[in-house]
This record gives structure tokens, C-alpha cells and sequence, in this order.
């Protein structure tokens, strides 16, 4: 079953752009390809290391309008565990990587 989460136009425009080249190309070239608008977020978490100084790492969720157009609902894409196979299949907020791959694994799948 999908989850879908509603996001305000306001929201919608900061997320349609993205502050990384290739992953904000991805982004204009599957929105091209598939007519839907897709929107990447972020979060970052600030990791603390005793003695040492701080990691930042920053995790993205990446949503797409649903069939609803102008209600603004969004569909979450779910994403399967990447480390750990026992882990919860609920993982909206994954690595760069996987989002990237995802999306070039879209675009490279032919049109039905």
C-alpha cells in the first residue's frame, strides 16, 4: 500500500529544486520523461563523537504528485533496507545514492 503525504504549494517549490547538479538533473529528466512533478526533501542529522568533533550526514525522501493533480497529495517512495535485511521496510529517508539510482533506474527502464 502507498503512503501519501500531503505538501503545501510553498513546500513543493522549495523541494522541486535540489543543491546538488547531477541529482537536480535526474530530477528535471525524469519529470520530463514521466509529466509528473517529483520533489526531493532533506534532513540532516549532526552525529556527535565523544572526544572528536561532529558528522553531518544528511538523509533525503523523495515523493511524486499522485493521480490527484492540484490536491497536493504525494506519494512517498518506500525504499527497501540497505544494510540490514531484519530492518522495518518502512525507509522513506535513504543516502544520496539510493535516490540517484532509483532515479536512473527509472529513466532507463523503456515506456511500457
Amino acid at each position: 500500500m502507498p503512503c501519501c503525504t500531503y505538501v503545501s504549494e510553498n513546500e513543493a517549490t522549495l523541494c522541486r529544486t535540489v543543491n546538488d547538479k547531477e541529482l537536480d538533473s535526474l530530477l528535471g529528466k525524469i519529470r520530463h520523461k514521466t509529466g509528473r512533478d517529483w520533489i526531493i526533501d532533506s534532513i540532516e542529522y549532526k552525529r556527535l563523537w565523544p572526544f572528536k568533533s561532529y558528522y553531518i550526514y544528511q538523509l533525503r525522501i523523495l515523493v511524486r504528485d499522485t493521480i490527484n493533480r492540484g490536491i497536493a497529495e504525494y506519494q512517498i517512495i518506500n525504499f527497501p533496507p540497505l544494510y540490514d535485511p531484519k530492518a522495518s521496510s518502512i525507509n522513506h529517508y535513504v543516502p544520496y545514492g539510493q535516490i540517484c539510482a532509483y532515479l536512473i533506474g527509472y529513466l532507463g527502464n523503456p515506456e511500457p
